[in-house]
């Protein structure tokens, strides 16, 4: 009984401390150096984001499509609205350096008519590593920016 209790006790210790796992895991730095329309502006279906996002990817691993900026737009119950076409990461640009800058270009009327979408608009970027065919992971974010709704 002691063993299979001091086996526990082993078990929970690595979870809680992220075992070997998380000293391997990416993180990044997310800033966005340049949005068009100006945070605070009011948009409509037609408008176009246009943002500079610079990233940086620590423990950065070169392999195929690793890592991912995605452009998130808030919805009513705090998580993020998918497009109108649905989530899918080839529609994102793929960052093949651990270090950069991309100029991102997202067209409101992709997510302007799901009726979860949280009005004034919270938008944010974010890197998203994939770890496998069905898993994948944000590991930074940039700050929210927010728009006023016609």
């Amino acid at each position: 009984m002691r063993v299979l209790m001091l086996g526990v006790i082993a078990a929970l210790t690595g979870c809680a401390t992220g075992g070997s796992s998380a000293e391997n895991a990416s993180t990044a730095e997310v800033v966005v150096t340049a949005i068009t329309p100006v945070a605070g502006s009011e948009v409509q279906p037609s408008s176009v984001i246009e943002a500079t996002v610079q990233f940086t990817i620590e423990k950065f691993k070169l392999k195929g499509e690793t890592y991912y900026l995605l452009t998130q737009v808030e919805d009513t119950g705090g998580g993020s609205v998918e497009s109108e076409s649905g989530h899918r990461l080839a529609d994102h640009p793929i960052l093949t350096a651990a270090k950069g800058s991309v100029v991102v270009t997202y067209p409101l009327a992709r997510v302007w008519g799901n009726a979860k979408l949280r009005k004034p608009l919270k938008i944010w970027f974010c890197v998203l590593e994939r770890l496998g065919p069905n898993d994948s992971v944000v590991i930074g974010r940039s700050a929210p920016i927010e728009y006023a709704a016609k």
